[in-house]
């Protein structure tokens, strides 16, 4: 099978990733013709990998677990408490032991929760280990269920550093992440997440009651100081007395969720008074992989908040918008990420269009199309930063970058370094751009018009500037005309039925999502009574494997329970307001019944996450609400971390790493082509190479 013609842009597509010299045409393009110049180019191949990251972990936790033993004992001596006290909860790891034993000897009625088999309890497996082992276990699933991408490994780490101290190692985290300035400590989503790690950390200690365990400390979180002011003198831990205090506030009732001011603000003072454990942390770079994972789920959300800026007629009723974003519309730029999105889509669609002869309407983003355009911006970023310091590692520029929430112009110092033009070919290359040399110069400091925008940004809201990108893209359009480009493949009849075959695929899975969120926004319409009512903008992210196999009983059917879909959605009467996020939760099987629907936060850059398991293990980067209950938040992670599922956390986070590490010749890029059979071709080629 042979293909007789290609699109114009693939042979720079395939190529451009080996010029690590200097771009210059001598053309007037505005890029300097530096043959020195070393551009520093990453990618999936040279940014680290989750091997490397995990043989590392697995050398620190060798002794440090020993460490962690050794060090509970010391705790556990000095309470004289070994029956149900554990050294996890929301004080220091000895207040901790006292409040978990008197938690144990009391009687706190639990509400019963319909048709849910509690899986987390520990009597499910033998409880042969000691208290001490029982508590390392505890801490680390208190760790890894609060934040993702955390090994058991790194969680090791931490509280080692942290002496044990739960929300200590937390705030060691956050910091090491670069989170510190952004995260919402008492967020009611950093609040879920807590609850459920401390159900979670009970579960994998084999307590008798999680849930009971939970809910106590619950009751007990706006009362913290109080309880440490009981327990702050040398031989507190050990006064009987002090059990009786604890019962009487246990009779108090419950707070609506758990209230972390106090616990935070406690946790603080002991890491403040213990800084020499951390000193050498400060100047740890985060592992590679773990930082390219937080960084993506910060670039996602600003994808989020670009595609609610783009107009719907363009988005859906044309593909011009659609290819155009999932191509070229990377975050890197003069302006702030968002803008950034918006004029490098709004230009490629305009100088260089996709004319393609059939028509269609795209009322959904591809969910790994997405990701794939998100993971290159990150690539493209790092390398302007390592092209443009030379001095700087890609670790370095990835921090960098984290503390500035994936904002290129203030993670770049602007002092020396190579010139801005060379630095942006870098990025387009390692962003594989369509049209390198044309966005650098597009995007470098010989365009005033985007110079302008960038001053305007610095003193006015974004949203009172965005707005007026769209006439500056017409005015570009009335003096300079469009190169159209197009994707016309001859096929083999064998290439040929493959790519139908692909396309027809790809629609039925794009019907299935749209009409599953129209249901769960009608659904959500009515059962609100909303009015004006709402209507979907455009679907931008899948799961369809959320929950077990539908049909347990055909072992080839893939098919899971339900799907997570996000989509943001716009008041339809309203004029001027802005598209809305959106999580639905709807069977996959039957008349698919829309179980849940309700309007989600835009995610913000270096904030708390709700977590998925289902999500997490497929690479998926779905916005899911605080309150609501769905399947994957909270009995799957005490399952997982119980030892009751059969990926374990450590391979989880492997396995959506190695997910999200290229994606390049997604099955989704076939609809972007005209194909035709020529039954005389008979040549094979990958089907790879067909656009």
């Amino acid at each position: 099978m042979f293909r007789r013609s290609r699109s114009p842009d693939a042979g720079s597509r395939l190529c451009f990733l080996n010029r690590q010299t200097g771009t210059g045409t001598g053309t007037g393009t505005g890029i300097p013709d530096d043959p020195i110049t070393q551009q520093r180019i990453y990618g999936p191949d040279n940014l680290g990998h989750w091997d490397d990251e995990s043989a590392a972990d697995q050398d620190l936790e060798g002794g440090m677990k020993k460490e962690l033993i050794a060090k509970i004992q010391r705790y556990y001596d000095r309470v004289k408490i070994i029956d149900e006290g554990f050294c996890f909860g929301l004080l220091d790891p000895v207040s901790n032991i006292v409040v978990s034993e008197a938690i144990a000897q009391t009687d706190l009625a639990l509400a019963l929760e319909e048709e849910e088999e509690d899986y987390s309890r520990g009597r499910r497996r033998p409880m042969l280990r000691c208290i001490f082992e029982r508590s390392v276990d505890g801490l680390v699933a208190f760790l890894v269920a609060l934040f993702p991408y955390l090994t058991n490994y790194r969680a090791v780490w931490y509280l080692n550093k942290a002496d044990l101290d739960p929300l200590v190692a937390a705030g060691l985290v956050i910091k090491h992440r670069g989170m510190e300035r952004t995260f919402g400590f008492q967020s009611d989503t950093t609040a879920a997440a807590v609850g459920m790690a401390l159900r979670c950390a009970a579960a994998a200690a084999q307590h008798h009651d999680p849930r009971k365990f939970a809910l106590a400390w619950k009751i007990l979180s706006p009362s913290l100081c109080k309880i440490n002011t009981l327990l702050s003198s040398p031989y507190a831990a050990r006064d009987p007395g002090l059990i009786i205090d604890i019962w009487e506030l246990l009779e108090q009732p419950e707070p609506p969720a758990l209230v972390l001011e106090e616990a935070w603000k406690l946790a603080s003072k002991r890491h403040g008074s213990n800084l020499n454990n951390h000193a050498e942390m400060e100047m740890q770079v985060p592992l590679l992989p773990t930082l390219r994972r937080v960084l993506l789920t910060t670039i996602h959300g600003y994808y989020l908040e670009a595609l609610a800026w783009l107009p719907k007629d363009k988005l859906r009723g044309s593909h011009q918008y659609h290819y155009s974003l999932l191509h070229a519309g990377h975050c890197y730029g003069p302006l702030d990420p968002v803008s950034n999105i918006i004029v490098n889509t709004l230009w490629y669609a305009q100088a260089y269009p996709l004319k393609l002869e059939k028509k269609m309407e795209i009322e959904a983003i591809s969910t790994r199309a997405l990701l794939r355009v998100a993971l290159r911006s990150l690539y493209g970023l790092i390398s302007f930063l390592c092209t443009r310091h030379p001095a700087l590692t890609p670790g370095e520029a990835m921090q960098r970058l984290q503390l500035a929430g994936a904002y290129l112009q203030k993670a770049d110092d602007h002092d020396g370094g190579v010139e801005e033009a060379e630095a942006y070919v870098a990025a387009a290359n390692a962003a594989r751009h369509p049209k390198p040399l044309e966005q650098a110069n597009f995007l470098g400091p010989s365009n005033s018009m985007l110079k302008g925008f960038s001053d305007l940004l610095e003193h006015k809201e974004p949203a009172n500037v965005r707005p007026l990108f769209p006439a500056y893209f017409q005015s570009l359009a009335n003096c300079k005309p469009a190169q159209e480009t197009k994707n016309t493949n001859v096929l083999g009849p064998w290439a040929y039925n493959g790519v139908m075959r692909t396309i027809v695929n790809f629609w039925i899975e794009h019907n299935s999502a749209v009409g599953m969120a129209k249901s769960a926004i009608e659904m959500y319409n009515k059962k609100l009574q909303v009015q004006p009512s709402y209507e979907v903008h455009v679907v931008c992210g899948v799961n369809e494997y959320a929950g077990g196999c539908a049909n347990p009983t055909k072992p080839f059917d893939a098919t899971c329970l339900c799907s997570h879909i996000n989509f943001l959605a716009t008041q339809t009467a309203a004029a001027g307001t802005s598209p809305e996020l959106f999580f639905a939760e709807c069977s996959n099987i039957g008349s698919k019944e829309v179980l849940l629907c309700c309007p989600v936060a835009m995610p913000l850059p270096g904030t708390e996450q709700v977590r998925c398991l289902y999500c997490e293990s497929r690479g998926r980067t779905i916005v899911h609400p605080t309150k609501e209950s769905f399947l994957g938040r909270d009995k799957e992670f005490e399952k997982m971390l119980c030892g009751e599922r059969q990926r374990a956390n450590n391979e989880m986070i492997s396995g959506s790493y190695y997910i999200t590490l290229s994606l390049d010749n997604l099955e989704e890029d076939r609809i972007y082509g005209d194909y035709t059979c020529d039954p005389g071709l008979q040549e094979d080629v990958p089907l790879d190479d067909i656009n």
